[in-house]
């Protein structure tokens, strides 16, 4: 499902960078036995794009669109993914929440944004709460 989002949301001339990036994990506890003392940098970039993948995953097999998640993907767009994006109408959203939301930290960004997610998001029959 992974190799699906970076299609989806990677630019073609970004692809091979990001999957060489997301493999260097992979690789390193598939062969810690090799090298046992060895040492792997925890990039962040690399969870931001693992948790898209989940998200996205969880939204394709529940076809729900929990506002938790929306502005999640808001998030990875503008903030860890805002070099990464694509295609045209993902650099609307991506230029849009910068204009609107506060970018200035993950934090900020959660805080503006979830309450506006929350209150346009569709509720389930039978439900007086918004999922999270």
């Amino acid at each position: 499902m992974l190799r699906q989002v970076i299609l989806k949301y990677v630019r073609p001339e970004h692809h091979a960078l990001v999957e060489r990036t997301l493999a260097e994990a992979e690789n390193f506890f598939k062969h810690a036995d090799r090298d046992p003392v060895g040492l792997l940098e925890f990039k962040l970039a690399q969870t931001e794009l693992v948790l898209l993948d989940a998200v996205e995953a969880y939204s394709r097999l529940t076809a729900e669109q929990i506002p938790l998640f929306t502005v999640y993907r808001m998030w990875f767009f503008v903030g860890p993914g805002s070099d990464f994006v694509m295609p045209a109408e993902l650099e609307a959203v991506k230029n849009g929440g910068q204009r609107v939301f506060n970018t200035s930290s993950r934090e900020a960004f959660f805080s503006d944004a979830l309450p506006v997610a929350e209150s346009l998001a569709v509720q389930p029959s039978g439900s007086n709460s918004v999922r999270r």
